[in-house]
């Protein structure tokens, strides 16, 4: 990216530092307050807050990264800032990107496993650090194909930009692809899942509790803990909404773009 940003006009690439900085401070300023928040004893105590202390922790770190990035800007000719532009950068942004969404799962499955199963809400701290453990080393060694299929190479123009080395990688590209789509398809239906589990425990219970009959009263009740609940809708959303260009770049104009061009069949 930053090779093909450096190709543009003068004022473009002041536009792009500024938007990049103005980007990274105010992510930076918002995971700092909010861990701020997430530290509090009431917070921090419980599962879920662990998984959501170690999101912001992680969030930081890539809003600092970013600002390697503008870095890079400046002294792109080095092969140093070139290798990690290329190579590393998005490797580190895309693994932080998707440990934000499977640690939304975890706190998904921790409050189902307390409204379905009993568990209590002060669980295990322990169990949570395992998990986000866990999530960290899987992610970040699937994501391992996102470095094997770029390349660094030369244009017409003697300019070096970094681009997607398919030919040479295309059993690399197909895990990539394939995980990619994993790691997005795979979350969504979790908290769908978890989503309907949860409200239908809800439902049963406030049924009982209340003595409505079934017939009478479950649309009712389903339709009042659907807005108390609708927090829930939060965290699908957000990864639809903030995946979505990536996934219209990666998987529908990317492929396509190849097949164009006879890269790939």
């Amino acid at each position: 990216m930053t090779s093909a940003i450096l190709q543009d006009t003068l004022y473009a690439k002041i536009g792009y530092v500024i938007a990049f900085a103005a980007l990274a401070t105010i992510g930076l300023v918002n995971n700092i307050l909010a861990l701020i928040t997430f530290m509090r004893e009431p917070i921090r105590i419980t599962a879920c807050g662990t998984y959501l202390i170690i999101y912001c922790s992680f969030n930081i770190v890539l809003m600092l990264l970013i600002y390697t990035d503008i870095i890079s800007f400046f002294d792109y000719n080095k092969d140093t800032y070139r290798q990690w532009d290329c190579f590393y950068l998005p490797y580190f942004c895309l693994t932080f990107d998707y440990i934000y969404i499977w640690m939304s799962v975890a706190i998904i499955i921790e409050k189902l496993l307390m409204q379905c199963l009993n568990f209590p809400m002060f669980g295990s701290r322990l169990r949570a650090v395992i998990i986000s453990f866990l999530i960290i080393i899987v992610i970040a060694l699937s994501n391992i194909p996102e470095i094997k299929v770029r390349n660094l190479s030369q244009t017409l123009t003697n300019q070096t930009v970094c681009s997607y080395n398919v030919l040479n990688s295309h059993a690399w590209y197909r895990a990539q692809y394939i995980l990619s789509y994993s790691h997005i398809i795979i979350p969504c239906v979790a908290h769908v899942i978890a989503m309907i589990s949860i409200l239908t425990t809800i439902v049963r219970r406030k049924i009982y509790i209340r003595g409505y009959t079934r017939s009478v009263k479950l649309y009712r009740v389903w339709l009042e803990q659907l807005y108390i609940n609708r927090d829930f809708f939060i965290s699908p959303l957000a990864i639809i909404i903030f995946i979505l260009p990536h996934a219209i770049i990666h998987f529908i104009l990317l492929p396509q773009c190849m097949k164009d061009n006879g890269v790939v069949q």
